[in-house]
């Protein structure tokens, strides 16, 4: 539930910087006064409980058994259509002493509002003589400021008891060495109670509650590389004693997947037909096209130093548009209950809003944050996201990516085989599972890694490789998807960017391409392991 002490303090921190103000007179004697016409208070209440364990042993704890709550002030000068922004972080003492907390809230409302004073200046005297001074303000949109408090959620179980069943799976997995060289667990449990209050009547709570297991093995190939392979664990709830055994059947595959794996010859660079499967797929689009679809990074920024700042231009000014495959659609969706994205308020107090980005290959709509909304002269959809004390910036929730040209999987490897046929490939390419991506989007490059891969050859004969990553430009790869599967799975995991770390989902189905392009990591990417000439 909502911790009623937070509430006052920021409610109270919120009223004392809005009757705030300062009054000079200008060299030409007309007196010039600062006031906010916004504000916003809000800090979290997070709980947090790591482990990693190696081989049987513990190698770190990391436990706040009561809270640690950082907090972030904004103050917004100006006006909504011209106006400066400041924020600063602060940090309420774990006890929630209330002398302590509201000198830490004092102290940072007081830096935003000289750091607003500072950019409002700047940007007042930027506009000067500009063609376009709109570029020059933080343009802000007016939202509707509800009230909500959603149900509460708690860390429920004997971490004591979790940490000794890991450690023993952990000594399972490794079996004293048997094939591999490291049998890791890591664990996280974290739960973010939100508090958000603002000068638009806003008072917001909800809790977030987040598990994961993280499984990873280690082997020596023959060129004495030390390769690794995992996945993670999502239990449904929380990590409990009781998901030993699904922990131990997931090393256990890892094991023996990794096993084929430093048996299996590098796969060379080129392009190839291929079939991504779900989670490289979903992963595919968060890192080519979901990045590239955040308002914030299609804004036209303008620095204190009166130079634009770089931004994504791959789909500005593209909305109404054919931009994928017209049997594609995409949404990003953030209340979706099951999915990780999940969050009934952004971290700037606007509800949460499912979003059709792509309608049958048609470019529909942004992310936006308050900010990249007002730019564009629409209203927030409730993506404004952060982590901890990080400014807000737009960001992608759950990407859902649906087809309306899908087949059985059988028969989408018959048709890779025939495009092989086709263009003369001795095989395509099949790529199992992924460790997630990265994307450079004002340069229009990703790069995203999958944990298997396999050549399909035009005879049936199915090959493993290994070594290789899929990189590209977003337009190359949307226009070779020419089909998908009727399977859809699911790419868990977090997204890091601007405003930090947010955790993020894709859900797509398998996909038939044209022509993928993959490189082969390069030998500097290995670990070299050392021959053993110690004896154990």
């Amino acid at each position: 539930m909502a911790n009623r002490k937070i509430f006052n303090f920021l409610e109270e921190g919120l009223e004392k910087v809005l009757k705030a103000q300062h009054s000079f007179r200008n060299s030409g004697k007309r007196t010039v006064t600062f006031r906010p016409f916004f504000a916003s208070l809000a800090a979290r209440e997070i709980e947090s409980y790591s482990l990693w364990i190696e081989n049987g042993g513990l190698v770190t704890r990391d436990y706040d058994p009561r809270h640690v709550c950082p907090g972030r002030v904004e103050v917004r000068m100006g006006g909504y259509d011209s106006g400066g922004m400041g924020s600063w972080p602060f940090e309420l003492p774990c006890d929630l002493d209330i002398k302590s907390s509201m000198h830490e809230i004092w102290l940072a409302s007081n830096s935003a509002f000289w750091d607003c004073v500072q950019d409002q200046s700047t940007r007042d005297l930027m506009a000067v003589g500009s063609k376009n001074q709109r570029e020059k303000y933080r343009i802000f949109t007016k939202e509707v400021g509800d009230k909500y408090s959603g149900p509460e959620k708690r860390i429920s179980v004997d971490l004591a008891e979790v940490e000794k069943m890991l450690k023993a799976a952990s000594a399972e997995i490794w079996q004293e060495g048997k094939n591999l060289v490291d049998a890791d667990i890591t664990m996280r449990v974290r739960r973010e109670g939100r508090h958000i209050v603002n000068s638009e009547g806003a008072r917001i709570y909800y809790d977030s509650l987040r598990s994961m297991v993280g499984v990873s093995v280690e082997a020596i190939d023959a060129h004495g590389w030390v390769i690794q392979h995992g996945r993670n664990f999502f239990p449904d709830g929380m990590v409990r004693p009781e998901h030993y055994r699904a922990i131990v059947n997931l090393g256990e595959e890892l094991r023996e997947e990794l096993a084929e794996i430093i048996a299996s010859p590098l796969q060379k660079n080129g392009s190839y037909p291929a079939i991504l499967d779900p989670e490289n797929h979903g992963v595919l689009w968060h890192e080519m096209i979901g990045h590239a679809l955040e308002g914030t990074s299609m804004k036209t920024e303008t620095g204190q130093n009166g130079q634009k700042e770089d931004k994504v231009s791959l789909f500005l000014g593209k909305l109404g548009r054919k931009v994928a495959p017209e049997f594609i659609s995409v949404d990003d969706d953030p209340t979706i209950k099951r999915l990780d994205g999940y969050y009934p308020y952004d971290d700037e107090g606007a509800r949460a809003q499912r979003v059709r980005l792509i309608e049958r290959g048609v470019l529909r709509d942004y992310l936006h944050s308050r900010e990249s909304a007002g730019f564009f002269r629409t209203n927030s959809n409730g993506h404004a996201r952060s982590e901890q004390s990080k400014d807000p910036v737009a960001r992608m929730s759950n990407l859902i990516v649906r087809s309306s040209n899908e087949v059985p999987l059988d028969q989408l490897k018959e048709n890779l085989l025939r495009i092989c046929a086709e263009q003369n490939e001795p095989y395509g390419l099949i790529f199992e599972g992924s460790a997630g991506g990265l994307t450079i989007p004002e340069r229009s490059h990703f790069e995203t890694y999958p944990s298997k891969i396999f050549r399909l050859y035009r005879n049936g004969k199915v090959e493993q490789v290994r070594g290789a990553y899929i990189v590209g430009t977003p337009y190359q790869i949307i226009r070779n998807i020419v089909q998908t599967s009727n399977q859809y799975g699911v790419f868990r995991g977090e997204c890091g960017a601007q405003s930090g770390w947010v955790p993020s989902t894709q859900e797509a189905p398998h996909a038939l391409v044209n022509s993928l392009e993959i490189n082969q990591f390069p030998e500097t990417k290995y670990q070299q392991f050392r021959k053993l000439v110690v004896k154990k």
